[in-house]
């Protein structure tokens, strides 16, 4: 769903005089993705399903540094395209969620791992492209942890295995900065 800027300022408004009411009614007002709660319910369905079903995890790269150069206001259009974004590259029956300030959970079902590692190639591919905001675009990365279940795997050890693979790479991608500085 494309909201028009003057919606997307009421929703931010919205939030900003009322920073209790951040969820409202499963959906984050902003980006209009499920919240965390809806997330894990949609989990708990996908357990009892008895198909496979895989959680990713990612985690937006620069975006505090958005907001501190360019405004809230930037870091808002670049929310609302991530969020698109990554609708894009999921089916209808799958869910996306934004589970905090620059952190989004997708849950797919199907029985594969081919199109899990092709879907997190495209996440992260639709995510690093540039976002246009206010007449120059701007670039966030991310880093996607994936936590594979099987029929007969508990929810939060999914969710607990992707948060840990997500971490990894995180601290992989810091060490190898860190190298590179030296």
């Amino acid at each position: 769903m494309v909201r028009r800027a003057d919606d997307s300022s009421r929703n931010l408004n919205r939030v900003s005089a009322r920073a209790d009411t951040w969820f409202v009614e499963g959906t984050l007002e902003l980006t209009g993705l499920a919240n965390r709660r809806e997330l894990y319910a949609a989990v708990d369905a996908a357990a009892l399903s008895g198909r496979a079903w895989t959680v990713m995890l990612v985690d937006l790269d620069r975006f505090s540094r958005i907001n501190q150069e360019h405004g809230r206001a930037a870091g808002d259009v670049v929310l609302l395209t991530v969020a698109e974004r990554l609708r894009a590259c999921v089916t209808a029956s799958d869910a996306v969620a934004r589970l905090g300030a620059d952190e989004f959970g997708v849950l797919v079902v199907w029985p594969g791992a081919p199109q899990v590692a092709r879907l997190a190639l495209d996440l992260i591919g639709a995510v690093e492209r540039p976002i246009p905001v206010f007449g120059s675009d701007v670039e966030v990365g991310c880093t996607l942890g994936v936590g594979d279940a099987t029929p007969d795997a508990h929810p939060i050890e999914v969710l607990e295995a992707a948060e840990r693979d997500r971490d990894v790479r995180k601290a992989h991608r810091r060490e190898a900065h860190v190298t590179t500085l030296h």
